[in-house]
């Protein structure tokens, strides 16, 4: 039981820790805000391909965002830099391919999966077959980001072991992450409604971008702090 519960203790020290450091969180993010919530709003008015061009996008403009959280929370060094607090280099370019590739095989994975069962069978045997990753994620994600060794049978056995307690944290993290999303767009169309549709769409727009990546943020630090506690960290290079 103490096992089971051990990764969404984690999640709730994680709430703590990012409600704690809202303030370099969102200067960490603003940036990403801004360009995603452009993105969004383009993205809906354009046509599929562009979208999906986009979200292929948002993807790798996030993974920067990512990366910087990794470090901030486990790296003392990290929360004393200056200025513009993101970088862009080969360990952010190398966990935005990793993540695009990764997202791209889960969605491969569902049409395959749905083209061959019935949709019924198709939705549960999907939703039980990417949690899996998920488990395996939560320890590739931190090694990126923390300059770590990749070390696939190490991680491999900590995710079998630590699956259900993972899977546990990761549903109490959608739950709270889809009900402030479901929230903030109810509200952009109250707003919406009252104004404009145009005023609604970038106030949604904008205020998913927050909501987004400070539930990020909790679920970073989540597998951040479980990455230390179970993998523990080596030697590691500063941000310059």
């Amino acid at each position: 039981m103490e096992n089971l519960l051990s990764v969404p203790k984690l999640g709730v020290t994680a709430i703590y820790f990012v409600l704690q450091n809202i303030r370099p969180c969102l200067h960490r993010a603003a940036l990403i805000i801004l360009i995603s919530s452009i993105i969004v709003t383009l993205g809906n008015l354009a046509d599929g391909v562009l979208a999906s061009w986009a979200s292929f996008f948002l993807v790798l403009l996030y993974a920067v965002f990512a990366v910087s959280w990794h470090r901030y929370s486990l790296i003392p060094g990290e929360r004393n830099l200056k200025g513009f607090a993101v970088r862009l280099g080969m360990r952010e370019v190398k966990y935005g391919l990793f993540a695009l590739f990764a997202s791209l095989l889960l969605v491969f994975i569902g049409i395959f999966l749905a083209a061959s069962l019935p949709e019924e069978i198709a939705l549960v045997l999907t939703a039980i077959v990417m949690l899996f990753p998920v488990c395996i994620l939560a320890f590739f994600y931190p090694a990126i980001a923390l300059d770590q060794p990749i070390r696939l049978g190490l991680f491999l056995t900590k995710a079998v072991e630590y699956s259900f307690s993972i899977v546990l944290a990761f549903l109490f993290w959608l739950l709270i992450s889809g009900g402030l999303i479901g929230a903030t767009a109810a509200i952009s169309l109250i707003i919406g409604s009252i104004l404009s549709s145009i005023v609604g769409g970038v106030i949604m727009a904008l205020g998913l971008s927050v909501v987004f990546s400070v539930t990020l943020a909790v679920w970073i630090s989540t597998v951040t702090f479980l990455y230390y506690n179970v993998i523990g960290l080596r030697e590691y290079q500063e941000t310059a």
